[in-house]
């Protein structure tokens, strides 16, 4: 499933070899490519950029590279194409694909990328690759009546969820169960790191619909999604030792959630890890003392800080 992708990274720190990097463009494409070369502790020595403003990092502008020569410095452009780009480089003695490159054409290459520039990234990647949807987001008035404790359905980054996972080494045993799993982005990541038995339930209908025909496309198995009310799912949950949650919901489904996985916990005795990228609800998972914060994770999801709890045997 993530052949090509990985073939696009590769090939993106095969061209970057002995060289200073300069990332031009830091919007959600340079910041995705600015974590891939962080994964793997690669250093990106400059970033342009005319409009954006990050508070992690120093941006230069585009008018402050006047020095950059390709003898030394690689340039990889995170936007579309862009001619007034391509005559300044070229200007300098850049060629494309050569000294300079633009990443969207390298991971899209085999599709018309006309319309794919602001999206490269993994969930970017699947939609392309397999005509799949993960991207458009949900409304909560856009759900079928839905529980006054649900929330919008977004799929967030993506590429946060795969630092936190950069924070553990899964084995050919662990299983992880997703609450409000939507179109099965967050899944797909966890496949991608190496989890072999995936799970997940969703509420609404149309979203469900969308996460099946998703994993058809790529092939994948689905008769462990489950259409209908999170707080309902019990002894399923025996089979699982990881559990996802991306702010789905709160309340008293979510006390409920928590309740069901320690009920499964005295069932049948294991480690278990659950990661909640929502901390609204942080008093509700400690409530009992079961379960006990382990690990607080700094990531670029809307709420910055990823919390992980655990249950030992």
């Amino acid at each position: 499933m993530w052949k090509e992708f990985d073939q696009f990274v590769r090939k993106m720190f095969y061209f970057t070899n002995g060289k200073n990097i300069v990332l031009w463009g830091y919007d959600s494409n340079g910041l995705f490519i600015q974590h891939l070369f962080e994964r793997v502790n690669r250093k990106i020595e400059y970033i342009v950029d005319d409009i954006s403003i990050h508070p992690k990092v120093s941006i230069m502008r585009s008018a402050e590279i006047k020095f950059i020569t390709p003898d030394i410095y690689v340039v990889i452009i995170a936007g579309k194409p862009n001619m007034e780009k391509d005559r300044f480089l070229e200007e300098k003695g850049f060629r494309e694909d050569i000294s300079y490159i633009y990443a969207g054409k390298w991971l899209y290459a085999e599709v018309d990328y006309n319309d794919i520039w602001e999206n490269v990234s993994y969930y970017g990647y699947l939609e392309k690759k397999f005509d799949v949807d993960i991207l458009e987001k949900k409304t909560i008035d856009k759900i079928e009546r839905p529980r006054e404790d649900c929330l919008n359905y977004a799929p967030g980054m993506g590429y946060p969820l795969v630092d936190v996972l950069d924070n553990f080494t899964f084995t050919n045993n662990d299983a992880v169960f997703d609450f409000g799993c939507g179109k099965g982005g967050a899944l797909l990541l966890f496949k991608k790191g190496g989890v072999r038995k995936l799970g997940g339930v969703e509420y609404d209908k149309q979203l469900y619909d969308i996460i099946c025909d998703n994993f058809k496309k790529m092939n994948i198995e689905i008769e462990n999604i489950v259409n209908g009310d999170a707080a309902l799912i019990r002894n399923e949950l025996d089979s699982y030792n990881y559990f996802f949650m991306y702010n789905s919901f709160q309340g008293e489904t979510f006390r409920q959630v928590i309740n069901n996985i320690e009920e499964s916990w005295k069932r049948k005795k294991r480690r278990i890890i659950f990661i909640y990228s929502g901390t609204y609800c942080h008093k509700d998972v400690i409530e009992h003392g079961i379960f006990k914060l382990s690990k607080q994770i700094y990531t670029d999801y809307s709420v910055r800080n990823v919390k992980v709890y655990m249950i030992d045997e």
